[in-house]
């Protein structure tokens, strides 16, 4: 959909916005990621740092960190940009210059609050151990129904015996 917007700009305008896109390309791919799980979840921080490197970004480490209520992504001072895009592929966390960072680097950190991609495990839960056992509580089965012929009789549709 958005290619076939950019072919309806007028080319000066189209030429413009190619370049923009360029330019923020080139910022993600000059910018180090490190993202950090503070939200208990586990392999949170890596797969957040997958979508970051699959978007253009540099990858840098992923680690867990000290439970946190809220997420946010540290930038060093002049790189607000980059890091509003990184925020913005997060789903819109909010961001912080950081003077412990040097040009080029953001620290990710996702907290309990972390809604963004990589944070819902769609799968139901698990419900066969490998052994094949169900998990949880065993419920009996239901009982069988019984039958006009377990009693004895012989069931026949008309002048055609039924056969169980």
């Amino acid at each position: 959909v958005m290619f076939s917007a950019d072919l309806l700009l007028p080319p000066a305008e189209r030429a413009k916005k190619q370049q923009e896109e360029a330019r923020q390309k080139q910022l993600r791919a000059k910018t180090t990621v490190s993202v950090f799980n503070a939200s208990g979840i586990s392999g949170l921080a890596g797969n957040v740092l997958e979508q970051l490197s699959g978007s253009g970004f540099t990858a840098g480490g992923s680690s867990n960190a000290q439970d946190m209520p809220n997420s946010l992504v540290y930038y060093a001072p002049g790189d607000e940009e980059v890091a509003k895009q990184a925020a913005q592929l997060l789903g819109g966390l909010p961001t912080k210059p950081s003077q412990n960072l040097k040009a080029g680097q953001l620290e990710v950190y996702l907290g309990k609050d972390y809604q963004g991609p990589g944070a819902h495990k769609f799968g139901g839960p698990d419900t066969v151990r490998l052994d094949a056992l169900p998990i949880g509580p065993q419920v009996a089965p239901l009982p069988t129904q019984q039958t006009d012929n377990d009693r004895g009789v012989n069931i026949n549709a008309g002048d055609v015996p039924c056969v169980d």
